[in-house]
């Protein structure tokens, strides 16, 4: 599958690495293109390339991150992020909506799953404790684009419940 990671900090590095360990082609989406092992590019040129566009940035550049995508109608998005204030003192959204919600409303006509963003990059690198596989959840409102998530969870060793 071809997978578009809009950021590459510890999250969106590590799930690259664990998805390109599965055949999974992946494209990066950043500022500095020429610092990546993988390919990259701009946002909307890693928006353009996947079926399936990750968002690993952290919640102040999301907004930012998905305009510059372009147009993302009927592609799958993985919300990674969580809704956290800059100085990390609490939730900028979820008291009335959510932050995948918000991610929706700025991307028209994408399917949005929120997953990923309850563990840590060293759990995404490693899902596997104690002979146990770690259960990742999907919350969306397209089955479709939530068998793909929760595919791509199993894919580098989660747990997905159907």
């Amino acid at each position: 599958m071809k997978i578009a990671i809009v950021g590459a900090g510890r999250v969106g590095s590590t799930l690259g690495k664990a998805w390109a360990t599965k055949g999974h082609d992946i494209f990066f989406g950043v500022r500095n293109p020429k610092q990546l092992e993988f390919q990259s590019g701009s946002v909307a040129e890693a928006a353009a390339f996947g079926q399936v566009v990750v968002l690993a940035t952290p919640w102040h550049g999301t907004e930012a991150a998905v305009r510059a995508a372009g147009d993302l109608r009927g592609k799958t998005i993985i919300d990674c992020t969580n809704p956290l204030k800059q100085d990390g003192s609490g939730l900028e959204v979820g008291f009335n909506s959510s932050g995948a919600e918000q991610v929706a409303q700025w991307a028209k006509g994408a399917k949005v799953c929120k997953a990923l963003n309850t563990t840590g990059s060293n759990n995404m690198a490693d899902p596997v404790i104690n002979g146990i596989r770690t259960v990742m959840f999907v919350c969306g409102d397209d089955q479709t684009a939530k068998a793909t998530v929760l595919q791509l969870a199993a894919d580098i060793g989660f747990d997905s419940p159907q």
